[in-house]
């Protein structure tokens, strides 16, 4: 059921950690980067960016995509 007080929330999520998602993002792909000898660490940076794409794309969802990600 959508309803404005939901719709405000996600929308203050959204705002507030988009762009923290994003720079984790690329932080893990640095880290990996830097690590390619060492299997684990690489293992588990493809864990985290995992996460956090699976994070974004239940983002852009949404029925409106949030102002964030159209720029």
């Amino acid at each position: 059921m959508r309803s404005d007080d939901l719709f405000r929330e996600m929308n203050y999520v959204i705002e507030n950690f988009s762009q923290y998602l994003i720079s984790s993002l690329v932080l893990a792909m640095n880290l990996t980067l830097e690590s390619l000898k060492n299997i684990e660490n690489v293992k588990t940076n493809y864990g985290v960016m995992n996460s956090i794409l699976h994070i974004i794309k239940s983002i852009l969802g949404q029925e409106e995509l949030p102002d964030f990600y159209e720029e």
